[in-house]
């Protein structure tokens, strides 16, 4: 379900579209955020960017180790070679993945900006990233991506035909439920953040909610480019680490009694 919104003769994919609502509703959080007054839009903005340019290559790495054909369109492909790249390119994104590049970029922009302390920009990091990833399912709900196993329940959706999911049959909501978790992710976390006086303590929590969360959602899903390695998704293995890692931060920066020890973690 390639869902376009046409404005005169212009089509602007539902996908797109909603990625692009993300990223403004995330501006406008680190404009109004106001619980790490170090960190200004400016500063926040720069290392968003970062976090974007990186993530992206990370989201599209991760999806040519889930699909390996998609990588191999560039040597074995049709046309040229700009074509072949781009039908390579073209394809999708591993969230997970972009997760990880995204904080390969922000230890990159704390490299060149020495000054900044890492705690509370992981903060804002934290609470940035379900924003984005919130609208981002609306907009794979719409592109049919990230679909849903079959079911018989009527909790269920179904993709007329023209887009990514199997139509005309009763499939698993996963993007919604997708929406919905991401949702409730975003408001839990704005509430620790306002009563939160450790830094560390929001990422912390973010980590451990997501990486659950998409854990028992990959049960629910039925693409099965997204790769699957014994019992276990990609994402369901990446998520097992995620969650260690955001026991021990979230551990430790609830040990934190002075706000010089930010650094230290």
């Amino acid at each position: 379900m390639h869902m376009f919104f046409e404005i005169g003769k212009i089509k602007i994919p539902g996908y797109g579209l909603f990625i692009a609502i993300g990223l403004l509703a995330v501006m406008l959080y680190l404009r109004l955020q106001k619980y790490y007054k170090e960190l200004d839009f400016d500063t926040s903005l720069s290392a968003m960017l970062y976090a974007l340019i990186i993530g992206a290559i990370g989201a599209k790495i991760l999806y040519w180790i889930t699909d390996p054909d998609s990588f191999m369109l560039i040597f074995n492909g049709d046309g040229p070679l700009l074509k072949r790249l781009q039908d390579s390119l073209s394809g999708g994104l591993v969230f997970l993945g972009g997760l990880i590049g995204a904080a390969i970029g922000i230890f990159i922009f704390l490299s060149k900006n020495k000054s900044i302390k890492l705690l509370p920009l992981l903060d804002i990091f934290a609470v940035g990233m379900p924003i984005l990833q919130m609208f981002g399912r609306v907009g794979c709900f719409m592109a049919g991506c990230c679909y849903g196993a079959c079911t018989d329940s009527k909790f269920s959706v179904v993709f007329p035909e023209g887009g990514l999911a199997p139509a005309h049959v009763h499939l698993y909501p996963t993007q919604l439920m997708g929406v919905v978790g991401n949702a409730i992710i975003v408001t839990i976390l704005l509430l620790v953040q306002r009563k939160n006086k450790k830094p560390g303590k929001v990422f912390g929590l973010y980590l451990i909610m997501y990486s659950i969360g998409r854990f028992i959602l990959e049960f629910f899903r039925g693409d099965e480019i997204r790769g699957i390695y014994g019992p276990l998704s990609t994402s369901q293995w990446i998520s097992i680490p995620l969650l260690v890692v955001g026991i021990i931060v979230f551990i430790k920066a609830s040990k934190i009694e002075y706000e010089e020890d930010i650094v230290n973690i």
